[in-house]
């Protein structure tokens, strides 16, 4: 008899300090999660807003209504490298700021991330995107995993959080 209650406490102590330690784990493990997808988000939207201000110097440098842009990667240490092999037309509005990737207006919201190049959105169909236009100028909307996630105005160039 005294062999099982021996068990049964050893049991029960091995329990409580599995219970301690998963415990332990979601108080302090999960806000560092959050926290981590808090700042890869954050990370995707300043690329997104390199992306625009890339495009926007060109347009400043030619005063085009179209402008070639290369693709552009920052690098760990700060760098931009551009590859010359690869890049896109974007049409831009009057005042300068993107517009779309085609002359369609179609799915410009959509082609507008995609040239972007965001490495933190692991699948598009975590994005849903949604193409206003006000006054002729697009507005985008963007949302990930159904959370909002930011927004850009072609208007005034303005890409913020929602």
């Amino acid at each position: 008899m005294a062999r099982v209650r021996g068990g049964l406490l050893n049991f029960l102590i091995i329990s409580l300090v599995l219970v301690v330690v998963g415990a332990t784990y979601v108080f302090y493990a999960t806000p560092i999660i959050d926290e981590a997808d808090k700042v890869s988000r954050h990370s995707a939207m300043d690329q997104f807003k390199r992306a625009i201000m890339i495009v926007r110097a060109q347009w400043i440098k030619r005063k085009q209504n179209e402008v070639f842009i290369y693709d552009t990667q920052l690098r760990e240490n700060g760098a931009i490298e551009q590859d010359k092999t690869a890049g896109a037309v974007v049409i831009l509005n009057n005042k300068g700021w993107p517009q779309s990737m085609d002359n369609t207006s179609s799915k410009a919201c959509e082609q507008l991330l995609h040239m972007a190049n965001l490495q933190q959105v692991s699948s598009p169909s975590d994005v849903y995107v949604d193409d206003i236009y006000k006054n002729g100028m697009l507005y985008c909307a963007y949302y990930l995993k159904g959370e909002p996630w930011f927004s850009y105005s072609a208007a005034t160039g303005e890409v913020s959080e929602l």
